[in-house]
C-alpha cells in the first residue's frame, strides 16, 4: 500500500483496512484513517465499540487480523521498533510498574528507548510533570490523577511524534 504522501511528506499515522475480532465478535471492520502533522483525531463511541482496540493496534501493541498501520510512512509490521519510537501511548492502565519508584519507572523507559543519560531524562520528565517530589514513590501510593500524570510523563519521555491517549 503506498503511503499518503503530501506536500509535508508521509502521514504521521495511517491505517488502512484494519480488522480485529475477539472470539466471534468483530470489533473493527475495515478502519481507515490518516493523521498528519498538526492534526488531532478524536475517536468517540460507546463502551465496547473498539476504541481501545484501535489505539492498541495503532500503537503496535496488538496486531490486526488484516489491514495495515503505517507510522511516518513505514509499515508498522516491518519497522515495528523504529515505528513505535515515534509513538507515545497513554492507556487506561498506567503501564508503570508498582514495584519500582516513579524515577525507576521512567529511567527504565528511557533505557528501553536508548535515550542518552536515562536517569537525567527521567528526572526531567518528572520535573516537567510536576512530580519531582514524588520521584521516590511507587505508583501504587499515588492518586489516580498523579498516576495518570506519571503515565503521560512516561509517554512523552522519548519525545514521540504521535501521542495516543485512551
Amino acid at each position: 500500500m503506498p503511503s499518503s504522501d503530501g506536500a509535508d511528506g508521509p502521514a504521521l499515522l495511517e491505517a488502512r483496512g484494519l480488522r480485529r475480532s475477539f472470539g466471534g465478535l468483530r470489533v473493527l471492520r475495515g478502519v481507515d484513517l490518516t493523521v498528519r502533522a498538526g492534526q488531532a483525531l478524536v475517536v468517540a463511541g460507546p463502551n465496547g465499540a473498539g476504541k481501545t482496540t484501535l489505539l492498541r493496534l495503532l500503537a503496535g501493541l496488538t496486531r490486526p487480523e488484516s489491514g495495515e498501520v503505517r507510522v511516518l510512512g513505514r509499515p508498522l509490521r516491518d519497522h515495528g521498533e523504529e515505528a513505535r519510537r515515534a509513538i507515545g501511548f497513554v492507556s487506561h492502565q498506567s503501564l508503570l510498574y508498582d514495584d519500582l519508584t516513579l524515577a525507576q519507572n521512567l529511567t527504565f523507559t528511557a533505557r528501553l528507548y536508548a535515550l542518552p543519560r536515562p536517569a537525567d531524562a527521567a528526572r526531567a520528565a518528572l520535573e516537567s510533570a510536576g512530580l519531582s517530589a514524588r520521584a521516590d514513590e511507587s505508583p501504587r501510593r499515588l492518586s489516580r490523577g498523579l498516576t495518570q500524570r506519571a503515565s503521560i510523563a512516561r509517554a512523552l519521555l522519548h519525545q514521540p511524534r504521535v501521542l495516543l491517549l485512551d
